[in-house]
């Protein structure tokens, strides 16, 4: 397995930064992999982690695979007191149910929509600030 590099909209102006996630290890026979941002550090994390499950046949129905990526890295927040820090882990999490025998062209539509979902500054600043469901 080698790095990956993603070229990221940082400050949401268009203009992309690389960001190369270094291959650390594979865990659970190859089922998760696991790599490190470029500020990673024991007590800080800086990771990006990718893990299928396969399938299991229940009947007819042959199952779903689930594919997840986690994302970590750390935050700094105000303590309760509000006179210190505190260094918390910040975690993204997308995870998918797909039944087996879907078409590609399934998935990759449910996979645009959902990026689609996520650039909405709209949607997404108002699920961020525990308003749930967008409002017309």
């Amino acid at each position: 397995m080698s790095d990956l590099t993603f070229n990221v909209d940082v400050l949401h102006d268009t203009n992309l930064v690389a960001k190369v996630f270094e291959y650390a290890r594979s865990l659970r026979d190859g089922m998760k992999s696991l790599f490190f941002g470029p500020d990673n550090t024991t007590s800080e994390p800086d990771t990006l982690s990718f893990e299928v499950t396969d399938p299991k046949q229940n009947g007819n129905f042959r199952g779903v695979t689930r594919p997840k990526i986690v994302r970590t890295r750390t935050a700094v927040v105000d303590g309760v007191d509000e006179t210190t820090q505190l260094v918390q882990p910040l975690i993204g999490k997308l995870e998918f149910s797909i039944p087996v025998g879907t078409l590609p062209a399934d998935i990759l539509l449910l996979r645009q929509e959902i990026v689609a979902i996520l650039n909405d500054d709209t949607v997404m600043d108002k699920l961020m600030k525990r308003n749930i469901a967008p409002t017309a």
